[in-house]
């Protein structure tokens, strides 16, 4: 039965897929192998190691006792989520000194000879790369999901983008893990340290 749990409840093996929400490849991309790394999103970027871990994995008998050795899900929609959203939430207010939303992208920064988006840009693509081995690259069947029936279902409490996942991970009986406190479970598994998420079930 599909439901909102705890993340900390679950281990990295309890399912066979996981939709590691933007906001979770985000926090993982800027946190990981820091000291400083902000409190909430420890248990992300914990689970997301330990799906790495396991992904790691060698030998053949500790293959074998493993529940699950979990694949990464990946959409084009989602991996242009995590480009764009990382090189202007992160990125760019770290070059700028300024907070996140503030400064215009393609001006000061993209196209700034000065800023140092082609160094982050490296560096952001070839973290994505380094884990590839373990993806599961889906397609995001945009015809098929019928997106403008999606438009019915949109308010201030949800955007178009959580709805497209919610229904293209129920179509693939995909686990998702996310910090957002607006994502709904619908038919799918919901895996979040969020309290104002996981204390709605």
């Amino acid at each position: 039965m599909a439901q909102i749990v705890k993340l900390t409840d679950n281990y990295p093996e309890s399912f066979s897929h996981y939709f590691f929400d933007s906001n979770v490849w985000i926090a993982f991309l800027k946190y990981n192998h820091k000291n400083d790394k902000e409190k909430r999103f420890i248990p992300y970027i914990d689970f997301f190691e330990g799906v790495v871990h396991l992904n790691s994995i060698s030998d053949p008998k500790v293959q074998k006792k493993v529940k699950n050795i979990p694949k990464i899900v990946m959409t084009s929609m989602l991996l242009s989520e995590i480009i764009n959203t990382y090189l202007r939430v992160v990125a760019m207010p770290s070059f700028l000194n300024c907070l996140p939303g503030q400064g215009n992208f393609k001006k000061d920064y993209r196209n700034n000879k000065f800023s140092d988006y082609d160094k982050q840009l490296k560096i952001l693509l070839d973290d994505i790369q380094a884990y590839s081995f373990m993806y599961e690259y889906v397609e995001d069947n945009f015809v098929e999901l019928n997106p403008m029936s999606l438009l019915n279902h949109l308010n201030r409490q949800v955007d178009f983008n959580d709805l497209y996942y919610m229904k293209l991970m129920e179509k693939y009986e995909f686990a998702v893990v996310t910090d957002d406190g607006d994502f709904d479970s619908h038919n799918i598994n919901v895996l979040t340290a969020n309290y104002n998420l996981y204390s709605k079930k």
